[in-house]
């Protein structure tokens, strides 16, 4: 007779088992849809090429506060 640790490990294998076949299944379809979607994709477009980023700097504008204040002061 089996005791009630041994029911409970094959209980959890019995579900491990499940799971993996739950996951096996997931991936089979994510690997057909995968490969379906590269043969549609090559038999109706052409293959995009990526564009090319340039680096550039933009440099903004600095405002002198100092010199704005003597600025305005020279008329007054």
């Amino acid at each position: 007779m089996m005791n009630t640790r041994d029911l409970e490990a094959r209980k959890r294998d019995e579900e491990h088992t499940k799971r993996f076949e739950h996951l096996e299944l997931a991936i089979a379809n994510l690997y057909t849809q995968k490969s379906h979607a590269e043969t549609s994709s090559v038999t109706e477009q052409p293959q995009i090429q990526p564009f090319h980023v340039r680096n550039v700097k933009l440099d903004f504008p600095r405002f002198d506060v100092l010199a704005q204040v003597v600025e305005s002061t020279w008329f007054v």
